[in-house]
């Protein structure tokens, strides 16, 4: 009989409240990967040590930390758990990160989800600096191998995992993170993209109705203008999209008294809603910027989200912009915003 697809599970970012669920998942998910001949006394006190509940509540309280689960109907499947920062001498040269965990319950092994938890580590791992990816699987444990080799990681060399006198044989595998990547809306592929993109529930919530393909065709092709789009590459995966345009002279009502010809604009989103709230969008507004400061005729960069809009407003000052006041637009009241280059 063929095996049900289960439903598609919801990822978000782990709570304090979960360390509870997160402790008992990991527990079965460890003893049916590594118990496969019954249980015994140093391996029960390896559970209880390493997977409790309170060594959950400190990962979760540790700022080093990132953890994301897999929900289906109210019930973590899955979780992903990164340590940034952790180095090892077998890791390749690089900012490091270790994946210390991917657990998948064994009924929803072989859907997907563990690719996405995977994805999911890999983005958070990359936008908060990280260039190389980490881990130690088992030796023995040939599945989970084979899975991270079909998805780009290679095996360095063998390490040791010791509890209680005992050796265990791991193998190191990690893999380089290509990190942010900017594309030129060039095709009716990318305007295809970002349509969809923009219909989506948490961005027409702040962008408003999306426009026909043929309008951001328009837009962004056809007559760009002053105003350049990009479709946002984390990792080699479309993540979102942000845009840049110059201050000055940009029309339509929109900042008519700028005289600064080295003023540019931006705005943007995140189009992946498991990824809010994790770092991403900070940092990839930082590297965009950077970017934008590279050429030496470009003297500040704004952008106006709208007074309740938090997250944005949080997002652009970790990435070093500065609240200058409010200000009316076209498109009603904003917080402008201003990071310069010396900023």
């Amino acid at each position: 009989m063929p095996r049900q697809r289960p439903a598609e599970p919801l990822l978000r970012p782990a709570r304090a409240d979960d360390a509870l669920c997160l402790s008992v998942l990991a527990m079965q998910v460890f003893l049916d990967t590594y118990a496969t001949d019954g249980i015994r006394p140093a391996l029960a006190r390896e559970v209880l040590q390493g997977y409790s509940q309170a060594s959950f509540a400190a990962a979760l309280a540790d700022p080093a930390t990132r953890i994301v689960v897999a929900e289906i109907a109210e019930h973590l499947v899955g979780f992903a758990q990164l340590t940034l920062g952790a180095r090892h001498a077998l890791a390749p040269a690089g900012e490091p990160a270790e994946l210390l965990r991917l657990y998948v319950q064994e009924p929803f092994t072989a859907s997907g989800i563990g690719t996405r938890l995977l994805a999911h580590a890999e983005d958070m791992a990359a936008a908060a600096g990280a260039t190389v990816l980490w881990l130690t699987p088992w030796v023995h444990n040939i599945r989970a191998r084979a899975f991270y080799a079909r998805r780009g990681y290679t095996d360095v060399g063998s390490t040791w995992f010791q509890f209680e006198g005992e050796s265990h044989e791991n193998r190191l595998v990690a893999r380089t993170l290509p990190g942010f990547e900017f594309a030129p809306i060039a095709s009716d592929a990318d305007l295809t993209l970002l349509h969809g993109w923009l219909r989506r529930p948490h961005v027409a919530a702040w962008w408003g109705e999306a426009e026909s393909i043929g309008d951001l065709r328009h837009d962004f092709i056809d007559e760009p203008g002053g105003t350049r789009g990009h479709i946002v590459h984390l990792n080699r995966r479309p993540l979102g999209f942000i845009q840049c345009y110059v201050v000055m002279g940009s029309g339509d009502g929109w900042w008519p008294d700028e005289t600064d010809p080295g003023a540019r604009g931006i705005d943007q989103f995140i189009a992946e809603p498991a990824l809010l709230g994790q770092g991403v969008g900070s940092a990839m507004v930082r590297r965009f910027v950077d970017a934008l400061f590279a050429d030496p005729a470009v003297s500040v960069v704004q952008t106006d989200p709208r007074p309740d809009n938090a997250r944005a407003i949080a997002a652009y000052r970790k990435a070093g912009f500065t609240p200058v006041g409010g200000v009316h637009t076209p498109d009603g009241l904003a917080l402008l915003m201003r990071r310069r280059r010396d900023g």
